[in-house]
């Protein structure tokens, strides 16, 4: 990335309003475009509502985000999932298990999601950037409750609109997200000491996906 652009994307204020223009973005599709008001719809929103609020009150960064890797990528993961439930995408599917399994699906992840949120407090961001780490909370449980949440909700719509298109943009998130994380880790472990200690005990799920590579587990 061009020196002049990475100053702009490290300018605290500018960062906040591009990440809450993200999502205000997918909100206004979501009214525009989605007529149908189930509680879903008002979760999913909500949860929008949420980044929104959390972008503006987040707190600057202790060390920023750099390269594309750190900057674009993020956003990129960020906005795949839409292409299996925004208009123009949505790619046309079928229905593969019980409505009840993809909506509840649905409805998990997305609480996962709001879950870390509310623990990030003044920490949110997209972009691969350290503020106050946590690992309290949801957090004792997951190290990426948000990512994790993403997996599980987009499942959901998976499921509801199966085909092998739909599938394929699956599994390419699935990896993306995986990648992100990494890099995300890596990141805050060169910052934060006690943090490859954390990895080394809490995984994506519980137990599972723990990481003993990372500087500072001893």
């Amino acid at each position: 990335m061009h020196p002049s652009l990475t100053r702009i994307f490290y300018h605290h204020r500018l960062g906040q309003a591009a990440g809450a223009l993200f999502f205000l973005f997918w909100i206004g599709q979501r009214v525009a475009f989605n007529p149908q008001r189930t509680w879903l719809w008002w979760l999913i929103t909500i949860q929008y509502c949420f980044f929104v609020l959390a972008y503006l009150v987040r707190r600057p960064a202790r060390e920023h985000a750099r390269g594309w890797a750190e900057v674009v990528f993020p956003f990129v993961c960020a906005a795949l999932p839409f292409a299996l439930d925004a208009w123009p995408f949505k790619p046309p599917g079928r229905l593969a298990v019980h409505p009840g399994i993809a909506l509840g699906l649905m409805a998990l992840g997305t609480l996962l999601i709001t879950a870390g949120v509310v623990s990030l407090k003044h920490s949110f961001s997209i972009m691969a950037e350290v503020r106050e780490v946590r690992m309290e909370g949801i957090y004792r449980w997951t190290r990426h409750p948000m990512y994790l949440g993403s997996l599980v909700s987009t499942l959901g719509v998976l499921l509801a609109g199966y085909n092998r298109l739909n599938l394929s943009i699956y599994v390419v998130f699935i990896v993306l997200q995986v990648v992100r994380a990494g890099i995300e880790e890596r990141k805050i472990a060169a910052v934060v000491p006690e943090y490859g200690r954390y990895a080394a005990q809490v995984g994506w799920a519980w137990g599972w996906g723990r990481r003993n590579d990372l500087p500072g587990k001893g």
